[in-house]
């Protein structure tokens, strides 16, 4: 059993499984009372005596749904009070499990009015940076660039936790590194072998989607004295955007455009599990409406951005030389 607890506001007891280890290890615990998440991995039981009616491949019951494939079986309970989830191994092994975690997070963090939100977040005197940007567009890399040269604090590099009020909390989840990193950092020879083959294996349709060579570091073992802090007020949100014939620099940026490409950025980081899971699993729960929960997290953004300073971070090649700008107005 492994025990995780998000700033005493959600906490997780984990069976059977240590997927979630390398993801939420920040957040475990020895023990936590009363876990609002029981996860068991290993064999799913089935009430022969409740009453489940069918649609398609699932089996729906009040506040409760089963999933059941070739593959494995899966079964969600109660998805925003105290949530059990069971699934069999076939179905870890076949299925994106620690995305669905943190998606089942997700939602019940936006019913406690906070979000999560797809950014890096930096700190310099108290003051949180969101550094937003597509996949591909350099987010990590300036993420240690400006730890690196300019003493930036670290909160995290994938996921934010944001409230309403504007805090954002750490979320310190391992850097997912490329080639690129590999070779800025001085990681060794067999390192970038296999990430020189991940770069190749992503070519391959067929493979990309079934097999993925990464290699994962937290950021003390990149940076030896990172500092990372648990909280900051946000204040500047930076976009990144690779303009290829435009000036360079740094620009202020409308404010409702960025509020709206975190509103879908989100949206797109949880369409997976929401399209194979939790719309259907809101047929079995009249107080799951994923739209109002959706129109609720539209709230708590732009609730936590209303003295935030947006920025687009324009550059041709590679952000670095402009992340000095970034420095300046730190």
């Amino acid at each position: 059993m492994t025990c995780y607890n998000i700033y005493d506001w959600i906490s997780i007891e984990a069976h059977g499984t240590n997927q979630l280890q390398k993801f939420f290890g920040y957040f475990q615990r020895d023990s936590v009372k009363e876990p609002d998440i029981i996860i068991n991995v290993g064999h799913v039981d089935i009430d022969i005596g409740k009453k489940y009616y069918n649609m398609d491949r699932f089996l729906l019951a009040e506040r409760e749904i089963i999933e059941r494939r070739r593959f494995g079986t899966l079964r969600l309970k109660d998805l925003l009070g105290k949530t059990k989830l069971c699934a069999t191994k076939g179905y870890v092994r076949f299925r994106p499990f620690t995305n669905l975690i943190r998606d089942l997070l997700w939602y019940k963090m936006i019913n406690m009015g906070k979000n999560l939100l797809h950014s890096a977040c930096l700190s310099s005197s108290g003051e949180g940076y969101l550094i937003l940007a597509w996949r591909g567009m350099g987010k990590t890399m300036s993420t240690i660039n400006l730890m690196r040269t300019h003493n930036f604090q670290f909160l995290s590099d994938d996921l934010t936790i944001i409230d309403k009020d504007g805090d954002v909390y750490a979320f310190p989840l391992p850097l997912k590194l490329s080639l690129p990193h590999a070779k800025v950092l001085g990681l060794g020879k067999r390192t970038q072998t296999k990430l020189f083959l991940g770069q190749l294996i992503e070519k391959i349709p067929i493979i990309r989607n079934r097999v993925e060579i990464a290699h994962y570091a937290g950021i003390k073992d990149i940076i030896v004295n990172a500092v990372v802090i648990e909280k900051a007020k946000l204040g500047k949100i930076i976009l990144l955007r690779h303009f290829p014939n435009e000036n360079e620099g740094l620009y202020p940026m409308d404010k409702q455009y960025v509020i709206k490409s975190l509103i879908l950025q989100n949206r797109l980081e949880r369409a997976f599990w929401n399209e194979r899971l939790f719309v259907p699993y809101s047929f079995s729960d009249d107080e799951f409406d994923p739209k109002l929960i959706e129109d609720e997290e539209a709230n708590i953004i732009t609730n936590a951005l209303r003295n935030v300073e947006c920025y687009e971070l324009r550059f041709k090649k590679y952000p670095t030389e402009q992340l000095k700008k970034l420095a300046q107005i730190a």
